[in-house]
């Protein structure tokens, strides 16, 4: 199904482990809610589809279809005694090219668009320009292959589509997408591969200090043939809006990482079992960041609060938070300009209690607004500072990486954001 068709698609669809004959003719549409079909008639009569698996075969391309969580949101009956009916069937994940009861497959393949533009890999190569020559060297595909661990390999690869116009002046468009495939050992179901692919994202995020979009997914059946791949749509209701790439607010630079790629990418996924939470409420920060600024400051604190907890194994009530803070703080202190400082971490501590648990006698004490988005910005800085250690760097080399970054100084000096508190 090409994206031109996705408005609507003439097909017969059918539930899963029933044979082809029950299938009924409906129109399908990929929506940002997932996949729709309107079908004439119905599958299971009056009784509503429940989290159902419906295979499917598109008229124009024959190409199969299967749609997985799949449930009725709407059954009408017209004409004499109910004779006419129509049924609505709605799916949050369809995959475009086979048939699988179980959503379950050796791969992912995936772009992430802003991507290329942080690894600035050379992918063409021009000489001969004059007036009577040009010439471009380039390869149609180029892969590299980064083994993750044990279980998973990323292919990261590139893919060339060329364009001829022809209006008078000839036109010739080469444009090459960097693609990314994570292959597993073992068969993996696809919310599994999208946290892997989520974990990869989630890296280039963190370099970049960005929440970025990702795109054009589809899953492989077979890690030896990775480049058959069935074609992905999942409902992205709950993707929130995504940024653009900009060098000026990079916080690592491709060129300056602490190992080759293959070690760096290969701890950031060790790190999805031993960090998984503080890693997770730093990105649940990162995506809301501007849309809900008290429940990133709540996870800001949580994730240096967990953190602190894994370096130290003290998972008591003690050290309360501040002291925990403190600990944080004194780690980085070559870079952290702030005066009184113990009376800001009081009221970090403070501004946690009064959001998280409504305590009404900590009001006055707690911050709010723009007072409350400058801490929140100083927990960034700390949590960045953690991260670059996690990932390979020397406490020296962390405090020049972040010392060389745009926001990083204005983050730790509390003078990001205008007004007093």
């Amino acid at each position: 199904m090409r994206e031109e068709q996705e408005k609507a698609a003439l097909g017969k669809f059918w539930i899963a482990g029933k044979s082809a004959d029950t299938a009924r003719v409906g129109v399908l549409t990929l929506e940002k809610e997932g996949a729709k079909v309107v079908l004439e008639g119905s599958l299971t009569g009056s009784e509503q589809i429940v989290d159902k698996v419906i295979f499917g075969v598109l008229t124009e391309t024959a190409e199969k279809i299967t749609l997985y969580n799949s449930f009725t949101t709407k059954y009408t009956e017209t004409g004499f005694d109910g004779e006419n009916a129509t049924t609505i069937i709605e799916s949050t994940e369809a995959v475009i090219g086979t048939h699988k009861e179980k959503p379950e497959f050796y791969g992912i393949q995936f772009r992430i668009p802003e991507s290329a533009r942080w690894f600035r890999d050379k992918t063409f190569e021009c000489k001969n320009f004059n007036n009577d020559e040009y010439t471009i060297s380039f390869k149609p595909y180029e892969e590299k292959k980064i083994k993750i661990n044990d279980r998973l390999e990323l292919i990261k690869c590139y893919q060339c589509q060329l364009g001829m116009g022809l209006w008078g002046v000839e036109e010739l468009n080469i444009k090459k997408e960097l693609y990314f495939k994570i292959i597993s050992k073992e068969i993996l179901s696809t919310d599994k591969l999208f946290d892997e692919l989520r974990h990869l994202k989630r890296f280039i995020e963190f370099a970049c200090q960005v929440p970025l979009e990702h795109a054009c997914m589809s899953l492989i059946d077979d890690c030896k043939e990775h480049w058959k791949t069935h074609r992905l749509h999942v409902s992205s209701i709950f993707q929130r809006q995504k940024g653009k790439l900009d060098h000026n607010t990079v916080l690592l630079h491709i060129d300056y990482l602490p190992s080759e790629l293959e070690k760096v990418i290969s701890k950031w996924f060790d790190l999805k079992a031993s960090h998984k939470e503080p890693i997770d409420r730093f990105f649940d920060a990162l995506d809301h960041d501007g849309s809900s600024n008290v429940l990133s400051f709540l996870w800001r604190v949580s994730a240096i609060e967990e953190m602190h907890k894994i370096k130290t194994g003290k998972r008591g009530k003690t050290p309360f938070l501040k002291e925990r803070l403190e600990d944080v703080c004194d780690r980085w202190k070559e870079l952290i300009d702030v005066k009184d400082l113990g009376q800001h971490l009081e009221k970090i501590k403070d501004t946690r209690h009064y959001y998280a648990h409504g305590a009404s006698d900590l009001r006055e004490k707690s911050a709010h607004d723009w007072a409350m988005m400058r801490y929140s910005y100083f927990l960034i800085g700390l949590l960045n500072l953690e991260m670059l250690s996690l990932i390979g760097y020397t406490d020296s080399e962390a405090l020049e990486v972040a010392g060389s970054h745009y926001g990083m100084k204005e983050y730790l000096s509390l003078s990001m954001f205008p007004g007093s508190d």
